[in-house]
C-alpha cells in the first residue's frame, strides 16, 4: 500500500477517535499478504485493532479511500464492535483475523 493511502487512513482514524494513541502493527495478513494494520490505545490499553487490506483499496485512487472507508462505515463498525479487531476488505467490514 502506497504512503499516500497509509497517511488518508491515518487521518480517517485520527479524525474519528480523538484522543486516542494510534499504533502502526507490522503484521503480515494470511489473506493477501499485506495491509495496513492499526491499534487505538487509550489509557495504557488497547481498544480497537483495524486492519485495512490492499485489496481494499488498490483499485482506488488515493482521493476516494476516505469514501470508502466512510462508506464501509469502518469508524462506526469499531466503536460497536470494541477491541474485537475490524478488517476492511474490497466487500466491506469482516471481523476477526482476515
Amino acid at each position: 500500500m502506497n504512503a499516500d493511502k497509509k497517511k488518508i487512513i491515518w487521518a480517517y482514524i485520527e479524525n474519528h477517535f480523538p484522543g486516542h494513541e494510534i499504533i502502526e502493527i507490522n503484521e503480515q495478513s494470511s489473506r493477501t499478504g499485506q495491509g495496513y494494520n492499526l491499534a487505538l490505545k487509550k489509557e495504557q490499553r488497547t481498544v480497537y485493532i483495524v486492519s485495512v487490506l490492499d485489496e481494499a483499496v488498490e483499485n482506488i485512487e488515493s482521493a476516494a479511500v476516505t469514501e470508502l472507508l466512510d462508506s464501509y462505515s469502518v469508524a462506526d463498525v469499531m466503536r460497536n464492535i470494541g477491541d474485537f479487531p475490524v478488517v476492511v476488505t474490497c466487500s466491506g467490514c469482516i471481523f476477526g483475523s482476515p
